[in-house]
């Protein structure tokens, strides 16, 4: 698996001129295009596989979206930090693919990993 990363602690703190650095450093954001366009088919089949289920098995099985989330957290911070749009714009087409197939439910799955 993986994630996208990008020095966020640093932004959050008072080094953010090492963090503005990086986004203005074309090998670092070309890495980040690089690895965003081997995972984005990925995320595109996973978002495929939610919008086929049946209604019964959407209800139960969000982790496509969970994984979506969690994987491109990061990325999502780096584009809205450092102004790329393109990768902000491919992501908010990502999010936005599975919402006309989301189940409305007042129930939810907990599972505990042992």
């Amino acid at each position: 698996m993986i994630f996208f990363l990008m020095p966020v602690h640093s932004v959050e703190s008072s080094n953010r001129t090492a963090s503005k650095m990086l986004c203005s450093d074309a090998a670092y954001r070309n890495n980040i295009k690089s690895i965003w366009h081997k995972r984005k088919p990925t995320y595109y089949e996973w978002t495929k596989d939610v919008a086929n289920m049946s209604e019964s098995n959407r209800k139960h099985h969000p982790y496509h979206l969970y994984n979506i989330q969690i994987e491109t957290n990061n990325l999502l911070k780096y584009s809205e930090y450092c102004k790329d749009y393109y990768i902000l714009d491919e992501l908010i087409s990502l999010y936005a693919r599975p919402l006309n197939s989301l189940v409305k439910t007042n129930q939810y799955l907990f599972y505990m990993v042992i």
